[in-house]
Order: structure tokens, then C-alpha cells, then sequence
């Protein structure tokens, strides 16, 4: 065989070889591992103050910051932000990191640092909020609205620039974004206990920023499309927390308060003391009403009776009220009001026993009968206080 002339053209250089996904040259994702790091850390912490390494606490949970409806829409809106970190048990945190650590790196080279933070937080936010608007006296933790938030903005992404993309890397992440999705409704739809509503809200907060964000940008110029991305994603965020904002106020307040199973016990004294005392009650005022009208015992005789026999009882009923703690803040205003109610009938049989101890004639009888009839008073409208309390 001859070799080919000199003069013919020579073979083209092969194209280099199409990286089978998106992450390309992707440098170390910074973001994607601090979250990571955050997310770890925080379960660390809260499952050593007794949060559950495997299997949850909810009462800790909730005490340490996880979203729960009665408590984030009545004016603990910062709720929306530390749930993100808690996570209830190691595999529920151990499948949300690998899930950001795949995803993560994918989208923070597609969008920068900075704007997949901001689809992260916004998503996450975002997904809080739909999680809320259940009304339910679940406890939600967890960063799966975040993270659902970063696989819609890679969807986003793939959308947008389905042009500039090469069609096998493209119909690849599409496949195994839709594989992704359909997955976890599959779980949420099926397994109890998997906020759903989250997942929903976090997905589609990252999917329509990204889709926005990334409209006219061309990716040969990455420059000047980071650039031009940031601005946008940012107001994705503000947007965001517009939605919060608007959810916080519009959406109903669940009507019960959460009660812990400390606070539980706490209410089951509360509740056991005040049948305890509107039995005793009555006992106490009929007692009380025998003696005003006695015309055969002495006033010295009577005032023994009062110091002797019903002041030690009305104190003992002030002290049981005073003395129960962690109730939940509910239940406080009548328990405030029970207390209150009882010591202006203290008030008021210490003033009637020191009036009965005086010489008629004495001088301070006029000043001990101004005295006692404002302590009368004052049992009147601790009364209707503490009914209204009830009510």
C-alpha cells in the first residue's frame, strides 16, 4: 500500500467528548457542602438535647424550632427559617444531604453561588409556608422544601435553555429529574408522616425563579449571564417572601394551641385543681354566709373561725393555682385570673376577720370599713375575670 497524497486534506480534530452531565468543570461546590455542613451540625446538636437520633421527639422539635402552624402563624414566623435545619432522625437527614449533595452541585454551577443560595432560602421559605397552610398539629422540620426547590430550578434550567443544550445531556437530567419527582410524590402520596405540601411548594418556588431568571441569557457568555442572573433570582427572593408575608397574615389560625407532653400534665393539674376548688367553693361561701348571719357567737369567736377554718383553705387553693408551671401559653390568662380571683378572697376575709378583731368604738373602725368594702369590690371584679377568662 502507498501512503495518502501530502496534498490531501487533513482529518478533522474529534469534537471533545460532551460531559454526560451538567456539573462540567464544576469547582468545589462551597454552598452546596456549607449547607451541607449547617444541616449536620444543627442535627448533631439537637438530637444530643434530645431530639431523637433515630426516632423523633416532637415536643423537642417544636421546642427547638420546627414549623408547626399553631405557633408560626401566631407570631413565630422565624419558625420558617429554623425548620429548615432540623431534621426528625438520621435518615431523614441522611437522604435530604444526599439529595442536596447530587443536586447541589449540578445547580451551583448552573446558576453561581449567590443565586442558588437564593433559590435554596426562597425555596425553602416558600415550602415552610405551603407546609403551614396545612393547619395541622404536626411538627414539620427538615430541608426537603429547599432541596425540591433546587431539582424545579434545575427543571428551570433544562426549560429555559433547552436550545443551548445538547439534546442527550438534556434528555438525560430530564429523565432523571422526572424519575426524581415522581418518586418522592409517590412516597408523599403514600407513606404517612412525608409533608408533601413542602416538597410541592419548595419545587415549584425554585422552578418558576429559575424559569424567569434564566429567560434570554445565553450560556456562551457566562459572564455577562451571571451577571444578568443574580439581579433576577434576587427578585425571586424578595417575591418569595412576599408570599410568606401574605401566607403569615391571610392564612386561618388554627384554632388549637399545641400542647407539649410536659405542658399536657401541667394542664391536667390545672384542670383537676379547679374542680377540686368549685366544690370546695361552694362549701367555703356557704361557710362563710352561716357565720355573717350568726347573731350567738361572738365577733372574736367569728374572727377565729375565719383565721382558723377558711383562710388556710383560700390560701391553700391560691398557693396549688400559683404553684403549677408550664402551662402553655393559652391556658396562662386563666390561670392568672384563678389566682388573682383567690387572693382578693384572701384580701377580703383578712380585712372582715381584723374589722371583727376591732373595739366597736375604736377609732380605725371607719377606715377598716372603707378598706373592706374595696376589697368586696375587688372580689366582684376578680370574678367576672375570671369568668371571663373561662368563657
Amino acid at each position: 500500500m502507498t501512503d495518502q497524497p501530502s496534498s490531501a486534506e487533513p482529518e478533522p480534530e474529534p469534537e471533545p467528548a460532551i460531559p454526560d452531565d451538567l456539573r462540567l468543570k464544576l469547582p468545589v461546590p462551597t454552598v452546596s457542602i456549607v449547607l451541607i455542613a449547617l444541616n449536620l451540625a444543627a442535627f448533631a446538636i439537637t438530637a444530643a438535647r434530645g431530639s431523637g437520633w433515630m426516632v423523633p421527639d416532637p415536643d423537642k422539635l417544636v421546642a427547638m424550632g420546627g414549623n408547626l402552624p399553631a405557633l408560626t402563624l401566631h407570631g413565630e414566623p422565624w419558625r420558617l427559617v429554623t425548620a429548615m435545619f432540623l431534621h426528625a432522625g438520621f435518615i431523614h437527614v441522611a437522604m435530604n444531604m444526599l439529595c442536596l449533595w447530587g443536586g447541589g452541585q449540578s445547580a451551583e454551577f448552573m446558576f453561581g453561588r449567590r443565586s442558588f443560595l437564593a433559590i435554596y432560602l426562597s425555596a425553602g421559605l416558600v415550602g415552610g409556608i405551603a407546609s403551614a397552610a396545612r393547619g395541622t398539629m404536626i411538627v414539620s422540620v427538615g430541608a426537603s422544601g429547599a432541596v425540591f426547590g433546587v431539582f424545579g430550578a434545575i427543571l428551570g434550567y433544562l426549560i429555559a435553555h433547552r436550545t443551548q443544550l445538547e439534546p442527550t445531556v438534556r434528555a438525560k437530567r430530564m429523565k432523571s429529574l422526572v424519575s426524581f419527582v415522581g418518586i418522592n410524590l409517590l412516597v408523599g402520596i403514600s407513606v404517612a408522616g412525608v409533608d408533601l405540601s413542602a416538597h410541592i411548594g419548595g419545587f415549584a418556588a425554585g422552578f418558576l425563579i429559575a424559569v424567569v431568571a434564566e429567560r434570554g441569557l445565553d450560556l456562551q457568555d457566562r459572564a455577562r449571564s451571571m451577571a444578568r442572573r443574580f439581579p433576577r433570582v434576587l427578585v425571586g427572593l424578595a417575591l418569595s417572601l412576599a408570599v410568606v408575608g401574605v401566607g403569615l397574615v391571610a392564612l386561618p389560625k388554627p384554632a388549637l394551641a399545641y400542647i407539649t407532653g410536659a405542658e399536657g400534665k401541667q394542664v391536667a393539674e390545672f384542670e383537676r385543681q379547679i374542680k377540686l376548688f368549685a366544690t370546695n367553693e361552694v362549701e367555703l361561701l356557704a361557710r362563710q354566709d352561716e357565720l355573717t348571719k350568726n347573731t350567738v357567737k361572738s365577733a372574736n369567736e367569728i374572727a377565729r373561725i375565719i383565721d382558723e377554718e377558711l383562710l388556710p383553705r383560700w390560701r391553700a387553693h391560691e398557693k396549688n393555682f400559683a404553684g403549677i408551671t408550664d402551662l402553655p401559653a393559652v391556658m396562662l390568662p386563666r390561670q392568672r385570673a384563678a389566682v388573682a380571683y383567690l387572693h382578693a378572697r384572701v384580701d377580703y376575709l383578712e380585712a372582715v376577720s381584723a374589722g371583727l378583731k376591732l373595739d366597736p368604738n375604736s377609732p380605725e373602725v371607719p377606715a377598716a370599713r372603707t378598706a373592706l368594702a374595696a376589697r368586696e369590690q375587688a372580689v366582684v371584679d376578680a370574678l367576672a375575670a375570671l369568668k371571663k377568662a373561662f368563657e
